[in-house]
């Protein structure tokens, strides 16, 4: 670390600076490293990792959301999302070692977990972490297989390449007169909750449920960063109500993510909700100047008893390229403190366990 500076705060204007300087030159950084993205979630708290070089330029930025421990008062799990793909490789190292510094000085820190995500050098940043005394997790909390597009073609080639099944699902919902809008006001937030919730039951998956009206006003503060479109009958009647389906596309840089979906069916009519929507984040996209478009993961087609599978199926209705980009490893600074609390949850739902047990007892009785 001698020519490096590590900087780790969560004062905000310190942040906006040193983010500006990043993006003024060129620097590719993630939605969830944004200061926007923090400020737009006041339920979580956030800190920012700072690379400098030794003459204080800045070099590197990431951030470290933390989320209470519910089971130990005052103590933290620590977790980055998304890290690697939009950091040169010549700072990969030292941003490896800050964090490692971040959780070892933070005494109430349980665990830091870090979300990898790179197409590129994955093997090398996977090097850095194992040499650092991270662990790799054998349950990750993202995915570690996605399907991309590359963007650089024109529209009219990349509507060529889908496959023709999704060609003709687009040209169903125009012969229908359905109607795709952008959304940004929060009146919609609740619908989309149903939405997603409806479609989360339905298909088997396991998600974050996201503060919906915190993510709708962060898309029309900064239209740039994240986009939220939903489908509606008729282009004169938006009400939430008539919402039949929505996606959410989340700018990482040189790349879009499509976040999260989720829709109803239509009643009566043969149309498939989820392919106008994808096709509108996959413009958006590429009209934001993104390089390529990150479908959102993936199962693989051998994956045994797979209920995710028809997601994955239609996921591939719009690209055939599949790549490994994630992986999740952890670091347990203060591994004392972490085993008691890995007692006190495992006690916690015994107890709840048990109690439940006793309250079926007596209702039967």
């Amino acid at each position: 670390m001698t020519e490096h500076t590590r900087k780790m705060t969560s004062d905000q204007s310190a942040w906006h600076r040193i983010e500006n300087a990043l993006l003024d030159c060129g620097f590719q950084m993630p939605l969830f490293h944004r200061l926007a993205w923090a400020t737009q979630n006041p339920h979580r708290r956030y800190k920012h990792v700072a690379i400098t070089s030794a003459d204080g330029t800045p070099l590197a930025q990431v951030a470290v959301q933390s989320d209470p421990s519910r089971v130990l008062p005052g103590h933290a799990f620590l977790r980055v999302v998304r890290f690697g793909e939009n950091l040169p490789e010549s700072v990969v190292e030292p941003m490896v070692v800050a964090l490692k510094h971040f959780a070892n000085k933070d005494r109430r820190a349980l665990r830091l977990s870090i979300g990898v995500f790179a197409r590129r050098h994955r093997p090398r940043i996977a090097e850095l972490l194992e040499r650092n005394g991270f662990q790799k997790s054998s349950e990750p909390q993202s995915y570690r297989h996605t399907l991309t597009i590359d963007l650089q073609p024109t529209e009219a080639d990349l509507l060529s390449g889908l496959h023709k099944t999704a060609r003709r699902k687009l040209r169903d919902v125009e012969k229908a007169a359905l109607h795709v809008a952008t959304l940004t006001d929060p009146v919609y937030a609740e619908r989309i909750g149903i939405l997603q919730g409806e479609t989360l039951t339905h298909s088997g998956g396991v998600t974050e449920r996201p503060d919906w009206r915190s993510i709708l006003e962060l898309s029309q503060q900064n239209p740039e960063l994240s986009r939220i479109v939903g489908l509606f009958s008729s282009a004169d009647d938006l009400a939430s109500g008539g919402l039949l389906g929505f996606a959410w596309g989340a700018r990482h840089g040189d790349h879009v993510e499509y976040r999260a979906a989720g829709m109803t069916r239509v009643e009566g009519r043969n149309i498939s909700v989820g392919y106008p929507l994808m096709w509108a984040l996959i413009l958006w996209a590429k009209q934001e100047g993104a390089a390529w478009f990150d479908m959102g993961g993936v199962t693989l087609p051998e994956t045994p008893n797979d209920p995710l599978a028809g997601i994955s199926d239609f996921k591939r209705m719009f690209s055939q390229v599949t790549e490994e980009v994630g992986e999740e490893w952890y670091l347990e600074p203060h591994p004392a403190k972490t085993r008691l609390a890995s007692l006190l949850g495992k006690g916690g739902r015994q107890a709840a366990s048990l109690l439940g047990k006793i309250q079926s007892r007596k209702g039967a009785a």
